[in-house]
């Protein structure tokens, strides 16, 4: 499964590692310059 993670936040960067622990393709979006 591709799944997207809007935010490179905290929370957002939690969730997208454990998606590709579990084995999913993961594109992060963030509209900072800076992820976190």
């Amino acid at each position: 499964m591709r799944l997207a993670v809007v935010g490179a936040g905290w929370a957002g960067l939690a969730c997208a590692v454990e998606a590709v622990r579990q084995g999913h393709a993961v594109t992060l979006f963030e509209a900072a310059p800076h992820a976190g």
